[in-house]
């Protein structure tokens, strides 16, 4: 006798039915499998609470601009309290799966870094993020200093401060972009290593920066002192 014969025959809807089952069982392993990935910011954050055991976290901003696997990851940020939290994450067909969470504490809740330069495929670029909605209008100064060397016979061959106003990306997040001060036609020496430092093939021994928030009035509301400002793979 036939196996086929032991097996009972499903009706159409009988045969829907058996699909739809299989395929939320195959979507459920699959989710498993990359460990549930979210499929909102919030979410993310409110992973990464439960990863560090806090609560209340606010989304600041969603940088989604470069995608995972690319020259910098996707980041969401937001701040819990006095904690800020940098989330980076992976696309997937099912949502964002988290990589890894920083956290920072900072005595005015902003924290100021810049963003990896590869290759020469992005201009210096500075994101600052925290308590910044009372701000209308934001600057940064940054000093960045270049040397040849080793030891104690080093020569400077550039050190430049370079000033830029902030674009806001969102209430909580604000980007500056660097620009070179030497013109293409300058060939003194400090001006072709900004032209190689802005290209990507030399890299600074020190960025010192300054972060200033005004208010609409153009007051002063807010100065902050970045001795080393930090170089991260978060993307914006």
């Amino acid at each position: 006798m036939k196996l086929q014969e032991y097996i009972p025959r499903l009706s159409r809807k009988q045969k829907l039915v058996r699909n739809l089952l299989a395929a939320a069982m195959c979507l459920f392993l699959l989710e498993w499998m990359m460990g549930f990935p979210c499929l909102t910011a919030e979410g993310l954050l409110r992973r990464a609470e439960r990863m560090y055991l806090m609560e209340g976290t606010e989304l600041l901003y969603d940088g989604q601009e470069r995608g995972a696997g690319g020259v910098c990851w996707p980041t969401v940020y937001g701040r819990a309290g006095d904690t800020l939290l940098a989330v980076r994450y992976g696309r997937s067909p099912l949502g964002r799966q988290l990589m890894t969470a920083e956290l920072y504490r900072e005595p005015d809740n902003i924290y100021c870094f810049r963003q990896m330069n590869f290759f020469g495929e992005l201009p210096l670029q500075v994101l600052a993020f925290g308590d910044l909605r009372e701000a209308a209008r934001t600057e940064m100064e940054c000093t960045v200093e270049v040397t040849a060397g080793v030891g104690d016979v080093k020569r400077t061959l550039l050190r430049e401060t370079y000033a830029a106003e902030g674009e806001w990306a969102a209430p909580g997040a604000v980007a500056f972009t660097l620009t070179p001060r030497y013109g293409e036609e300058d060939t003194s020496e400090a001006a072709v290593t900004e032209r190689r430092l802005f290209g990507g093939e030399v890299a600074a021994q020190n960025y010192e920066a300054v972060l200033r928030l005004y208010d609409e009035s153009g007051r002063l509301l807010h100065e902050k002192q970045v001795e080393v400002l930090e170089e991260e793979s978060y993307g914006w």
